[in-house]
């Protein structure tokens, strides 16, 4: 789906923008709404902008409201102003201001479920939907705890630990080509059984004995989602590199060809960043510790 806040432009009606971005009156509205920007604000701002360009040409105020066609009073209340304020209506944003966090999407960030949410809105339904399809590796529904992000309708894991979620195997039992978007968030860790005995790695994360091992569970899960996803369908599917038995692993590497493989495109990365990192004791460290892990958006285009 589109990047709106890239084809939204303030000094156009509502209907001029839907017109011009592809999308209905009600769906920009709700955009719009969704991303509290305040037209009011930014009508406010054109105005202002539109009449001090003219003041600086020395027009008199009769005469740029002659130009712009506004108001008389409207000039005047504006020419006078010596500066504009950036303050907006309590809550609301302007689309003018491409810095603010709620505006602007950005490539990074320490919270995994504002990057999930972030996808929703940039990737599926032109922001509006609000919650994904499905997830083939729920877990312990880690990503969706705290609510910030609304739990998927349909909810799989290999070994399922909560109530409501399905063993994987029957996700293939699913109609093909029914779903908009799938999340997958397999182990990442590849690290014989014996070398984690007393790790507290071992404690919350699982892990594959073997890199072949780790390909075909990533490779089982990229043909399911792209079995059940329609066309234009999206993939969230979270990986990291790692470092295991002297040699780097860069799993995200692997993990975006064996997905092209398949038929998939990447349409967007985000990186999550890790503010700490647990640490086995007398580790050697001979490269950089991983803080970092990549949450890609893959599209089913074919």
């Amino acid at each position: 789906m589109p990047d709106l806040i890239s084809k939204y432009n303030p000094r156009l009606s509502i209907k001029e923008n839907a017109e011009s971005m592809g999308i209905s009156v009600p769906t920009l509205k709700a955009w719009l709404k969704s991303n509290k920007i305040s037209r009011r604000f930014d009508s406010a701002y054109i105005k202002y902008t539109a009449i001090k360009k003219l003041q600086k040409k020395s027009y008199s105020a009769q005469k740029i409201a002659d130009k712009t066609g506004y108001a008389l009073m409207t000039v005047y209340k504006y020419m006078r102003m010596d500066s504009f304020s950036k303050q907006t209506e309590k809550d609301k944003l302007s689309s003018f201001d491409m810095s603010h966090s709620e505006i602007v999407i950005k490539s990074v960030s320490y919270d995994q479920q504002e990057i999930l949410n972030n996808i929703l809105k940039l990737h599926l339904h032109d922001g509006i939907e609000k919650v994904y399809d499905c997830d083939l590796t729920i877990s312990k529904c880690n990503f969706y705890k705290d609510g910030v992000v609304q739990m998927p309708k349909l909810r799989y894991d290999k070994f399922p630990q909560m109530e409501g979620v399905q063993p994987l195997e029957d996700a293939e039992k699913l109609e093909d080509n029914s779903l908009n978007s799938i999340v997958a968030d397999p182990p990442f860790l590849i690290l014989p059984p014996q070398w984690l005995r007393n790790s507290k790695v071992k404690e919350r994360f699982d892990s594959f004995d073997t890199f072949e091992d780790a390909k075909e569970a990533i490779l089982y899960l990229l043909r399911l989602a792209w079995s059940k996803l329609r066309k234009n369908g999206i993939l969230v599917f979270k990986t990291m590199d790692m470092r295991a038995m002297n040699k780097n692993i860069w799993m995200s590497r692997y993990v975006q060809e064996w997905a092209e493989e398949v038929g998939f495109s990447l349409i967007d990365t985000f990186i999550l960043i890790a503010p700490t990192k647990i640490l086995n004791r007398g580790m050697n460290q001979k490269v950089a510790r991983k803080y970092h892990s990549y949450f890609f958006v893959f599209q089913k285009k074919k």
